[in-house]
C-alpha cells in the first residue's frame, strides 16, 4: 500500500492521478465549525496538565475561522510557553530549576507539573493569526473540486463504493527486487 500526502496537489505529476493508480483521493481541510476545532485541540492538548478552569469549546470559540491544524498547534505551543514563563516567574532568583536551559527541562528537572490554564490558551487564540489567507481557502477548494472532477468525468454519475480487488503475488518473487 502507498499513502501519500501533500498540500500541493495542483504540482503532483498527472500520471500519479491517472484512474487506476490511487483507490482514494481524501481532502482534508479546515476544521471550519467550533466542534471540529475543539476535537482538534482536545488532540493536541492530551499530554498537557490542563486545570480545572479549562473550557476547550470556549477557546475553540476565540479561534479565528482559518485557524488549520498548524495554527491550533502553534495555538497549543504558545499557551504552554506562557504557562512555563508564569511558573518560572513564580520561583525564586536563586532556584536552579529556572537556570537549567530549557523550559521543559526546568519543570522535569524540579519535578514539577506545569498547568496551562484557560488565560495560558485563550491568550493564545486570540493572538492567533490564520496562517491560511481567504484567497488560498479559497484556492484548496477550487483544488478539491478540480480534482474531484478529474476523478469522476464531467458527466460521470457518482460511482458506488466497490471494494478493491487485490491480486496475490508469487511467493517465489515476493522479495526478488528487495535490497537491505
Amino acid at each position: 500500500f502507498v499513502i501519500g500526502a501533500s498540500n500541493r496537489p495542483d504540482l503532483i505529476d498527472p500520471a500519479l492521478l491517472r484512474p487506476g493508480r490511487f483507490d482514494r483521493l481524501l481532502f482534508v481541510g479546515i476544521s471550519d465549525d467550533v466542534e471540529g476545532r475543539r476535537r482538534v485541540l482536545a488532540a493536541l492538548t492530551n499530554k498537557f496538565s490542563l486545570a480545572g478552569d479549562v473550557d476547550l469549546m470556549r477557546v475553540a470559540r476565540c479561534c479565528p475561522p482559518r485557524a488549520t491544524g498548524a495554527d491550533l498547534y502553534s495555538l497549543c505551543a504558545s499557551a504552554w510557553l506562557r504557562a512555563v514563563r508564569r511558573h518560572l516567574a513564580t520561583k525564586e532568583a536563586d532556584d536552579g530549576a529556572a537556570k537549567k536551559g530549557t523550559a521543559r527541562g526546568a519543570a522535569a528537572e524540579s519535578g514539577e507539573t506545569i498547568w496551562v490554564g484557560q488565560e495560558d490558551l485563550v491568550v493564545a487564540a486570540e493572538q492567533l493569526r490564520p496562517s491560511l489567507t481567504e484567497k488560498e481557502a479559497a484556492r484548496y477548494q477550487q483544488l478539491q473540486a478540480q480534482f474531484a472532477g478529474s476523478r469522476q468525468g464531467s458527466n460521470a454519475q457518482p460511482q458506488q463504493e466497490q471494494a478493491p480487488v487485490y491480486s496475490q503475488p508469487q511467493q517465489a518473487n515476493v522479495f526478488q527486487d528487495v535490497y537491505l
